[in-house]
């Protein structure tokens, strides 16, 4: 019986051994992981009680500090970092999701006895909101908790301990992508940009402006300034204009990086600046990533690197020709009253177009002397060519420059052709080629350069709806068959 009785105290002793050495080893591996220990069944509670309209400024304090303030117009505007467009539709969803924002209550007041650094506290993340009476409020943001569904989280003047989902506590971490709504830059009013250049290495590479007619923005023209002075094609900018506009961060690769060279933005490959009535913004891109899918980038000469898609950046190979009004010559041909053409050199032919508009629209078009119509006495139709010889006029129009140069490389050589517009209010437009080489011409308009050359089968090329000189002469081909019969 002494026996049996022993043996039970010993297993008493063996379990009471068991149960402590498990028992030590959790809340040892709890120390090592610093997991503050959470209330079984936490409360639920709204962190603060506020009315959207009475915020006026936002400052947030850790990696990416912003200061944020409601201007005039009620707009979210970014103070500092400067360089930073905020989005006011961003900022203003913040301030909705925090105005209902809850957390659980993991540690009641003077409930934790430990340290702050077990949940990431001792130096947290600072989001303060001003109000329109001067007071505030400060969410300090802690360490994301070991199941990453939250964030850990004080309130300035409370020893409440919370957990709050990662939403508000993305939100409360504030970074550029988050403020900018995933923009990459944000134009306050587009259709006031009055400026663009690209630089490439540090060098302009063009530059263009836009020309306001008077007080209304609906007849902005935009002209090509440097490296040559050139009308724009104002369609081609404005939509460059909304694709800028449209473009978004895809990650930040380096937040205040101190050293650009690394991401080649130094001296960066490509340099926008945009400049409308309130200031200027500008985007550089450096070195694409290895596999070729990203610029990296930085906004309005700031420090935080992006990676930006590359698919969405494939303007930055457009030439210079490609934001230009190419045409010597482009009126609506019933502005006219007639046409002088002068191929010259080896061809030497002059040929001239005369138009007429009847009150009832009617067209009377003649080449040479010759109605491109002609009817019988019974207003039969003997043959009709009107649209056979507006080609002549398209091909006219077509004269234009195919590549920039600001320079002529050689003096203006052989006088290749002229042709002379004469409208019907008196004046007149002279547009001039003159021999570059054997395969090109600088182009001229009323004597002054255009700023590039054309190519000589525009004017020369014997191939009907290529060149001038191929459909002008397929089209006295026509007309002289239809006189024969």
């Amino acid at each position: 019986m002494r026996s049996f009785k022993t043996a039970i105290i010993a297993l008493v002793v063996l379990v009471v051994v068991v149960f402590g050495y498990f028992t030590a080893n959790y809340f040892i591996e709890r120390g090592n992981t610093a997991e503050p220990t959470a209330t079984p069944i936490p409360t639920t509670e709204y962190l603060s009680k506020f009315k959207t309209a009475d915020v006026v400024k936002i400052v947030t304090e850790g990696p990416e500090s912003f200061t944020l303030e409601l201007n005039s117009n009620d707009v979210w505007v970014c103070k500092e970092p400067s360089h930073v467009s905020a989005s006011d539709a961003a900022v203003s969803n913040i301030v909705t999701l925090l105005a209902t924002a809850y957390g659980d209550i993991i540690y009641d007041e003077g409930e934790y006895k430990g340290e702050l650094k077990d949940f990431g506290l001792d130096k947290p993340h600072l989001f303060t909101m001003y109000f329109k009476d001067g007071s505030k409020i400060t969410y300090k943001v802690g360490d994301l908790n070991h199941s990453g569904n939250g964030y850990y989280l004080m309130m300035e003047g409370s020893g409440k301990i919370y957990t709050i989902n990662t939403s508000y506590g993305e939100k409360l971490c504030l970074t550029q992508y988050s403020v900018t709504e995933g923009d990459l830059i944000v134009f306050p009013e587009i259709d006031k940009m009055a400026t663009v250049e690209l630089q490439k290495k540090g060098e302009t590479f063009y530059r263009l402006e836009a020309d306001f007619a008077g007080d209304e923005n609906t007849n902005k023209l935009w002209n090509i300034v440097s490296p040559v002075k050139i009308s724009g094609n104002s369609s081609v900018v404005e939509e460059f204009l909304k694709t800028v506009d449209s473009l978004v961060i895809a990650d930040t690769a380096e937040a205040n990086c101190q050293d650009l060279s690394v991401y080649g933005l130094d001296v960066p490959a490509f340099k926008y600046l945009f400049t409308d009535n309130k200031g200027t913004y500008t985007i550089s891109l450096g070195n694409k990533t290895t596999d070729g899918n990203y610029y990296y980038c930085t906004v309005n000469n700031g420090v935080d690197v992006f990676r930006v898609y590359a698919s969405n950046l494939q303007f930055v190979d457009n030439p210079i020709l490609s934001y230009a009004y190419p045409y010597a010559f482009f009126e609506n041909y019933n502005t006219l009253k007639s046409i002088d053409i002068e191929l010259l050199g080896k061809l030497n032919e002059k040929h001239n177009l005369i138009f007429q508009f009847g009150d009832d629209n009617a067209e009377i078009i003649t080449f040479n002397g010759i109605s491109a119509k002609e009817m019988d006495d019974n207003g039969k139709t003997v043959y009709d060519y009107l649209y056979e010889v507006k080609g002549i006029t398209t091909y006219c129009y077509a004269l234009q420059i195919d590549k920039i140069e600001p320079d002529m490389s050689v003096d203006k050589g052989e006088l290749l052709c002229r042709i002379t517009y004469n409208r019907q209010d008196g004046s007149s437009c002279v547009v001039e080629a003159y021999s570059r080489d054997e395969a090109t011409s600088y182009l001229f308009v009323d004597d002054k350069y255009m700023g590039g050359y054309c190519e000589n089968r525009r004017i020369f090329s014997e191939t009907d709806h290529e060149g001038l000189a191929g459909t002008i002469h397929a089209y006295q081909k026509l007309i002289n068959e239809a006189l024969l019969k």
